[in-house]
C-alpha cells in the first residue's frame, strides 16, 4: 500500500487527476471509486465524497466479518465432530473387532454394521480422501465459472433458514452501497448499475439491471422494485417513503441498517442453536458406536 501511494503521489505531482492516478491501480481500488472519485472531482466535493467512501468500506467489512464469523463456526464444530466420528470408527472399534472376534458368538445387527462401516473405512480412508478432494477442486472450478457461480447463487438463495439470511446480507450490501452513491453526488442511473455490479448475487443483478431500465423509462425506484418479488417489502416502502419525503439516501440508509440488524440477529441466533443440534446428532452416533 506504501508504494501505491507513492504511485499516486508521483502520478498526482506529474499532472494527472485524482481519478486518473486511482484508475491505474485496479487491483487496489474498486472500479466504482473512479466514478466516484470523478465526480467529486467535478462538482467540488472530493471530501465528502471519500468520507463516503470510507463509512461504506467501514460498513461492508463489518458485515462481511459477521457473515464469516456465522459460516466458521459451525463449520469448525462439523469438522471436528466428524473426525471425532471417523477417530472412532478407524483407530477405537477395531481393537473391539478382534475381541468380539474370539467370542466366535452371533453379533447383534447393529454391532455388525458398525464392525462392517469400521472396516469400509479402514480398507477405503484413502479413496475416500481422494474423492472428497478432487470433489472440493471441481467444485472449486465450478463456481469460479459463470454459469456455475450463478447456478451456486440462485441455490444458496433456496436454502432453508440460510436462504433468508443471504437475502438479508445481499440488501444490507445494496443498501451501503446505493444510498453512498446517491449521496456523493453520482447519477441516480450510475448509481444503480454500480450497485448491480457490487451485489454480489447473479439473481439481485439482473433484477437491479431491470429496475434501472425501468427507472430510466419514468417509473419511481420504488415502482420498479416493487415489480421483483426478490426485493423485501421493507425496501420498497422505505425507498417509496423517502422519495416522498425527499430523503432517498437516508430512508435507503435505514433500509441497510435493519438488513444489518437482521444479519447481527441470525449469526447471534446460529450460533447458539447450532451447537447443541451437532452436539445432539453427534452424540447420538457415538452413543450408537
Amino acid at each position: 500500500m506504501y508504494d501505491v501511494i507513492q504511485e499516486l503521489l508521483a502520478n498526482i505531482k506529474a499532472g494527472a487527476t485524482f481519478k486518473d492516478a486511482i484508475a491505474r491501480h485496479p487491483k487496489v481500488f474498486p472500479t466504482y471509486w473512479t466514478h466516484l472519485i470523478e465526480a467529486g472531482e467535478v462538482s467540488g466535493s472530493l471530501p465528502k465524497v471519500l468520507s463516503q467512501l470510507a463509512k461504506n468500506m467501514e460498513a461492508t467489512e463489518e458485515l462481511r466479518k459477521k457473515v464469516i464469523t456465522a459460516m466458521v463456526y459451525p463449520a469448525i464444530l462439523i469438522a471436528a465432530s466428524l473426525g471425532a466420528v471417523i477417530f472412532f470408527m478407524v483407530a477405537i472399534v477395531p481393537i473391539f473387532a478382534k475381541l468380539f472376534a474370539s467370542f466366535n458368538a452371533e453379533l447383534p445387527f447393529i454391532t455388525k454394521a458398525v464392525l462392517s462401516f469400521s472396516a469400509f473405512l479402514q480398507k477405503q480412508i484413502l479413496v475416500i480422501i481422494a474423492i472428497s478432494a478432487g470433489s472440493f477442486y471441481w467444485f472449486r472450478r465450478f463456481i469460479r465459472s459463470p454459469k456455475g457461480l450463478q447456478m451456486f447463487q440462485i441455490m444458496l438463495l433456496k436454502l432453508p433458514v440460510f436462504g433468508g439470511a443471504t437475502s438479508d446480507v445481499i440488501h444490507a450490501r445494496i443498501g451501503i452501497t446505493l444510498s453512498m452513491l446517491i449521496r456523493s453526488g453520482l447519477s441516480f442511473l450510475k448509481s444503480l448499475e454500480i450497485t448491480a455490479n457490487v451485489s454480489g448475487n447473479y439473481i439481485f443483478q439482473t433484477a437491479i439491471n431491470h429496475v434501472r431500465l425501468e427507472v430510466q423509462q419514468g417509473k419511481t425506484l420504488s415502482a420498479a422494485l416493487s415489480e421483483h418479488t426478490i426485493f423485501s417489502p421493507m425496501l420498497v416502502n422505505l425507498v417509496k417513503i423517502g422519495e416522498e419525503g425527499g430523503k432517498l439516501p437516508e430512508m435507503i440508509e435505514k433500509a441497510s441498517d435493519y438488513f444489518v440488524l437482521r444479519v447481527d440477529t441470525f449469526t447471534n441466533r446460529i450460533s447458539v442453536v447450532i451447537e447443541p443440534i451437532i452436539m445432539i446428532l453427534v452424540g447420538g452416533v457415538i452413543g450408537m458406536i
